[in-house]
């Protein structure tokens, strides 16, 4: 999940590989600060790579490197090194979200896309479509609302 995610945000197998490994150093540092009553393993774990994923982008983008790209570019989601077992649940769960994401409004859908698949802060959205920066909090929030009561189903196994 976290070289997954990693890999799906950076678009290199090296660089995702890089951000699996400090976000496993940093969980094995700090696994005695997780409080479950805060949230799941998996969320922690989500987190922890979006962020370090986020950063590594934006050094990128600093040196001139290539742009993140939009969802429906990104044609291959699961983790090049697992098995036929684990690419079948991955292809699973890539149709369950990517469904999900259809059902929002597009508004909301694309605040989504820009924040979390290109690594864009609330602020560079609301710059690059040229809402108000609470209309994209707002989106943001209430698509997040939308995919979790979607989602919920699935009790959390995606």
């Amino acid at each position: 999940m976290v070289y997954g995610l990693a890999l799906r945000i950076l678009g290199e197998s090296p660089s995702a590989e890089e951000i699996l490994f400090e976000v496993y150093l940093q969980v094995w540092r700090t696994a005695g600060n997780f409080d479950p009553n805060r949230g799941k393993v998996t969320s922690w774990l989500v987190s922890m790579t979006r962020s370090r994923a986020i950063d590594a982008l934006r050094a990128r983008q600093a040196r001139g490197g290539k742009i993140s790209q939009s969802l429906e570019e990104v044609s291959d989601l699961q983790d090049r090194r697992s098995g036929p077992e684990g690419e079948t649940i991955q292809k699973s769960r890539e149709q369950v979200i990517r469904k999900s994401l259809d059902e929002l409004p597009a508004d909301q859908r694309n605040a989504i896309e820009l924040a979390y698949f290109s690594g864009l802060t609330h602020g560079e959205i609301a710059s690059h479509t040229g809402m108000p920066l609470g209309t994209i909090k707002t989106r943001i929030r209430s698509g997040m609302a939308r995919l979790r009561e979607l989602l919920a189903p699935y009790g959390g196994r995606l």
